[in-house]
């Protein structure tokens, strides 16, 4: 089960307009995922989860539809797609969890970059130098054309979701 405090909002509230008497639910918006990723050779696994959210005596639990990369299950972001319905309006909240080796690393060797320019500028204290050493320490298993590798996934599913599911984005 996932906690709504370890999601990030990707995308909320896109309203997908049926047809009337049509009705979706998470199969469907799989299958539509599927048939469009497909369609560009992006390779896209699925599963099945709940989102939990509130506190002790308010829990609620929603059906969520997992997505994630088959050949990286545990090096790349997930997805957690919802989906709502009010009468025949359809709306699609989409997150993302997890972690990443690459942005993490990549993170990493940005700070070191930072920490290593202010101790060589002066504007760092006498821990700039020591923390320029330890972030580059932890960012010695950046690769960039893996991050790159990973970043372009995460823009095909985008253009996935928007082919795929239409729709229009209100933001409250």
């Amino acid at each position: 089960m996932l906690r709504d405090k370890d999601l990030t909002t990707e995308r909320s509230d896109v309203f997908i307009k049926c047809e009337k008497g049509e009705s979706l639910t998470l199969f469907d918006l799989r299958e539509l995922i599927k048939k469009t990723a497909d369609g560009y050779q992006i390779p896209v696994a699925f599963g099945e989860d709940q989102i939990q959210s509130g506190g002790i005596l308010n829990k609620t639990a929603m059906d969520c539809l997992i997505m994630f990369h088959p050949e990286h299950p545990n090096d790349y972001f997930h997805n957690a797609i919802t989906m709502r319905k009010q009468g025949l309006m359809h709306y699609m909240s989409v997150y993302y969890y997890g972690t990443s080796k690459q942005f993490k690393n990549a993170a990493a060797a940005a700070s070191a970059k930072d920490s290593l320019r202010d101790s060589l500028t002066g504007r760092g204290d006498g821990f700039a130098m020591a923390g320029a050493v330890i972030s580059g320490l932890k960012s010695i298993g950046r690769n960039k054309a893996k991050f790159q590798e990973e970043e372009d996934y995460y823009h095909a599913l985008a253009q996935i979701f928007n082919e795929a599911l239409g729709g229009t984005s209100y933001t409250y």
